[in-house]
């Protein structure tokens, strides 16, 4: 289960490009875009989508996170898996990379009856998961 972050509500695009380690504090790459699960009236983070650039993005399940570190220059997603040990996973027909197909995308406001332009996505800190 992952630690509870410093942070119980962020935005997407403060976690996108950030560093993704492993167990060892080794790299896997840059966090490219979260990926939920539609459920219930708030969708949870399912998995990571991790940019790797010699090797092609991968989807690593959210269960994969140990700890949400605070550093200087925004959160760093530590996994709880050395690399080698990682096993990238397949986007699931009821889950949707929210960066890909939500940021600068018009929606519809149901509360106010517009449509608007999505400039980020808030996430909160919720059952152990965002």
């Amino acid at each position: 289960m992952v630690q509870e972050p410093a942070e119980r509500i962020t935005i997407l695009t403060r976690v996108q490009g950030r560093p993704v380690l492993d167990s060892r504090g080794a790299e896997v790459g840059t966090l490219k875009d979260l990926v939920v699960l539609f459920r219930g009236m708030y969708p949870r983070v399912s998995k990571l989508s991790i940019a790797r650039p010699s090797e092609g993005d991968w989807l690593v399940p959210w269960e994969a996170v140990a700890e949400i570190a605070v550093t200087p220059g925004g959160p760093t997603m530590i996994l709880d898996r050395p690399t080698e040990e990682l096993i990238p996973s397949d986007l699931k027909a009821n889950e949707m990379a929210l960066g890909r197909n939500i940021l600068d995308k018009k929606v519809m406001d149901t509360h106010r009856r517009r449509v608007v332009r999505v400039n980020d996505v808030q996430l909160e800190w919720r059952d152990g998961g965002y």
